[in-house]
């Protein structure tokens, strides 16, 4: 497994690094001469910082919500970051990780213990190496983005070497070459990768272009495929091997215009053959276009996007399935869920076949003093977003046709059905000092059967309402009131939630999701379930410990257009984070 380290290792690691500071304070420790005061608060050479965080859950098997029973008493996933820095141009770190019995939801394949992430960099006036596990984004990630996102169990971080420069005023260039993270291996494939930036000045403000390459470099495997041919009930069987390209590059072009109030971007990318899972090993090429322009000024904001993507998933490995060995990611397009109900249906960015995405979204603040803005002010937010699929031919052996071309587009603009769509109305106003309000109407239309395989389409109609009450510098109360009318899956959702602050480290939070026609997972049957839950939080400085119990429904967790199913849980959790 990758980088496992005992549990002895690890603590005699975490010892030694935590005693640095003090045996660099030691050193440090000469005293100054005599008449001199000592700086009141002189930096060390040497800085050990880091961070501790755990989730548990103590899991309750409850048949009416549909959990699973685990043989484990506690389920945790369990991080260790620890960063040491010598004179802010020598760094050095690493990540440790336990998930022997990880989290409901997650790969099995996360089960393990070890050390997968560790780096050393070195920093000059105009240049940056960096030695092991590194992240990194090209653009806007549409060829190259790699990252960590525990709630999702992402971290495709690759392991290797990194140059950045900066040779010249206003030009960024950036080369890298390594391995990438697949759970507790590494691929057996090599990613190597250039990025170049420059930023050009001009009279009302300044145009950036950048340019990028990705390649990674596999081996072929034994992939087969049996053709059959004949007239009658006569069939001859006939076995194709597929040639699958060593070598498989991607590229990317941009250009981005910033002035006072217009921001403009122009991003395009193309990939080439790379037969894989996800396209059913068919040898079509990939591209994705990206445009983006906003306008703002005080008080009044527009945003307007455009996105078409066509058979772009690019990953460390071409068998890779699921959230694994990803190499690029795709801006998503729907809004990122705030609010319970409005996480209920979730939209995830189909990469493959492909996707025409719009969105947009205008934002303004009415005068205060007047009968629309109130005393305070009252700011409008008006956003919406549709996602097509692209009207594909049918391919010259069918859907699935490994070996060929596959599906293709018909055309550049050819658009196929609505995969998912939103429009929604945010209001928000501070009626006197102390209390706010916000209110949001939101409408969504998805393709459950396009997007997850099943369910048919669903539309739904969303009201929130949310108030704050600000009783004093230490004490606040906090309330939402949800509701979301469907006609469709399992009807109607009521959401509230309380949650008390105090003393600006306490917090004490209430929450419940019910809904009348909830199916039982055993007997056929459908009945009104309550999802209570209670937390209970502190946070200082360095540490948040938060304690809780209840039950949430099954469903996706969505970060950034990637999701992932989390079965229906019920029990104690526990959550502590350290900085030190």
């Amino acid at each position: 497994m990758l980088g496992r380290f005992s549990m002895k290792h690890l603590l005699s690691l975490l010892a030694f690094l935590l005693a640095l500071p003090l045996a660099a304070q030691e050193g440090n420790n000469t005293p100054p001469p005599s008449g001199e005061t000592p700086p009141l608060s002189a930096e060390p050479a040497l800085q050990v910082h880091g961070s501790l965080r755990t989730d548990a859950l103590v899991p309750q098997y409850d048949e009416r919500i549909g959990t699973d029973r685990v043989d484990n008493r506690v389920l945790s996933n369990s991080y260790l970051d620890l960063r040491l820095a010598f004179r802010r141009r020598y760094e050095a770190g690493l990540r440790a990780e336990y998930m022997k019995q990880p989290l409901p939801g997650f790969d099995p394949a996360f089960r393990g213990a070890g050390v997968p992430y560790f780096y050393a960099t070195a920093r000059f006036d105009r240049a940056e190496i960096t030695l092991g596990s590194y992240y990194e984004q090209f653009g806007s990630g549409l060829v190259l983005r790699t990252y960590e996102e525990p709630s999702l169990g992402i971290d495709n971080h690759l392991r290797g070497l990194r140059l950045t420069a900066r040779p010249f005023e206003g030009v960024r260039l950036k080369a890298l070459a390594g391995r990438q993270r697949n759970y507790w291996e590494t691929d057996a494939s090599y990613i190597y990768g250039a990025d170049g930036e420059w930023d050009l000045p001009t009279h009302r403000g300044r145009l950036t272009l950048g340019a990028s390459w990705v390649m990674r470099r596999e081996q072929p495997d034994a992939l087969s495929r049996i053709d059959t041919a004949g007239f009658s009930q006569t069939f001859t069987l006939r076995r194709f091997h597929l040639v699958q390209p060593t070598n498989v590059s991607a590229f990317d072009l941009r250009a981005a215009w910033h002035t006072r109030r217009w921001q403009w971007l122009a991003e395009y990318a193309w990939k080439g053959q790379d037969p894989s899972f996800d396209n059913g090993y068919t040898y079509g090429h990939g591209s994705a276009l990206l445009l983006s322009g906003s306008w703002s000024k005080r008080g009044k904001s527009f945003l307007m996007q455009v996105k078409r993507a066509e058979n772009i998933s690019f990953r460390g490995q071409r068998s890779a399935a699921l959230s694994a060995s990803t190499l690029n990611h795709l801006p998503p397009f729907a809004a990122q869920p705030t609010y319970a109900l409005t996480a209920l249906y979730p939209y995830a960015t189909a990469n493959v076949p492909g996707e025409w995405a719009f969105r947009a979204e205008a934002a303004w603040t009415l005068p205060r003093r007047t009968a629309w803005g109130g005393r305070y002010g009252t700011t409008l937010r008006l956003r919406a977003a549709h996602i097509r699929d692209l009207a594909l031919t049918d391919g010259p052996e069918g859907a699935e046709a490994m070996g060929t071309d596959g599906r293709r587009a018909r055309n550049f603009w050819a658009m196929g059905g609505t995969r998912y769509g939103e429009w929604a109305l945010d209001a928000e106003r501070r009626l006197n000092r102390d209390f706010r309000l916000h209110a949001t109407l939101m409408s969504q239309t998805i393709d459950r059967t396009a997007v997850e395989g099943h369910g048919g389409r669903v539309n739904t109609l969303i009201g929130i309402l949310e108030g704050q009450w600000q009783a004093n510098a230490k004490t606040a109360l906090r309330a939402e009131a949800q509701y979301l009318h469907t006609r469709q899956d399992q009807g109607d959702w009521w959401a509230g939630l309380l949650e008390l602050s105090l003393s600006s480290r306490f917090m004490f939070t209430l929450s419940d999701q019910f809904n009348a026609r909830v199916p039982s997972p055993t007997q056929g049957t459908t009945s009104s379930v309550h999802y209570w839950q209670a937390f209970a939080t502190y946070t200082d400085t360095r540490h948040r410990l938060q304690l809780g119990y209840g039950s949430t429904r099954a469903g996706y967790n969505c970060a950034g257009g990637v999701c992932r199913y989390v079965p229906a849980q019920k029990g104690l959790t526990l959550s502590y984070a350290l900085r030190f």
